[in-house]
């Protein structure tokens, strides 16, 4: 449909489902196994995310807290102020490798806090790797008609998701204390 510059469309669009919001970013992620495989349609989709997050935590060191409390929920903001101090990395890496978490609104989030830019980029890329791959891999599935596969992906995600919200309270909890250093 668009010929050769669909990638650069894709990449675009996985972008702007960072800095946007409204594009779920679980759906392009497996529009991108579906159009281009699962090697492709990973890269594509880990280009388009890093663009994306580069820009939204630019964004958001540009135009400072007014800017993202427009952009973000009060509720998010409220929640993960405390990453806007001197929080480790390893504690940002597991916010964006957990499951249902808004990765979007992270990205402007810690676009406030003191964090460099190359370190926010690493960890979101790495942190992110795992569930784009599912997603790439699910979109594969779906192009090859190996439905079992693309169920089961389906199946993982939704479990991950659910321990994660069931267990959002007390894994924010633990996630804030590491960041803050306390109990």
């Amino acid at each position: 449909m668009l010929g050769p510059h669909s990638s650069a469309v894709f990449v675009l669009l996985q972008a702007l489902q960072v800095i946007l919001s409204p594009i779920p970013g679980e759906l392009t992620g497996v529009v991108g196994g579906y159009a281009y495989g699962t090697t492709f349609g990973f890269i594509l989709s880990t280009i388009g995310l890093t663009l994306g997050s580069w820009i939204a935590f630019e964004l958001a060191r540009i135009f400072g807290k007014p800017f993202v409390e427009r952009w973000a929920p009060k509720e998010f903001l409220e929640k993960f102020d405390f990453l806007t101090t001197n929080t480790g990395a390893a504690v940002c890496f597991m916010l964006f490798f957990l499951p249902g978490l808004p990765k979007d609104y992270l990205c402007y989030v810690l676009g406030l806090s003191s964090m460099r830019l190359m370190t926010f980029l690493v960890i979101s890329i790495v942190a992110r790797m795992p569930g784009t791959y599912l997603l790439t891999l699910q979109g594969t599935s779906l192009r090859n008609q190996e439905y079992t596969g693309a169920v089961a992906i389906a199946a993982i995600a939704v479990a991950a998701f659910f321990i994660v919200y069931l267990y959002r309270a007390t894994l924010l909890r633990w996630i804030r204390s590491k960041a803050t250093g306390t109990r």
